[in-house]
């Protein structure tokens, strides 16, 4: 799905997930953070800075610090929402390279 975010991303989506089908309807995670987080990293992202996500999740806020130029370092224990984020980061050209 891609999302309603500035800037845009692509976002992995599974139809039987809860969480995932309110993303779905909306295009945004969490609009209220998803809005703080832009304003607290959108600065340091623009110089290529460096982003530590310590339980990624579905990886919302890795794909969107991407997005926003960012380099990540993602902690996600696990093996479920890991496959969920290796597929975002897979559809979005050059994000893989520039997280660890």
């Amino acid at each position: 799905v891609m999302t309603n975010t500035e800037p845009r991303f692509v976002f992995a989506y599974n139809p039987y997930d809860d969480d995932m089908q309110r993303m779905h309807t909306a295009q945004v995670i969490e609009p209220t953070l998803t809005h703080a987080w832009y304003k607290a990293t959108a600065s340091c992202c623009k110089r290529g800075g460096t982003i530590v996500d310590v339980g990624g999740n579905y990886g919302w806020y890795t794909l969107y610090s991407l997005a926003l130029g960012c380099r990540v370092v993602v902690i996600e224990p696990v093996p479920a929402y890991q496959e969920v984020m290796q597929l975002g980061l897979a559809l979005n050209p050059g994000f893989s390279e520039r997280t660890t």
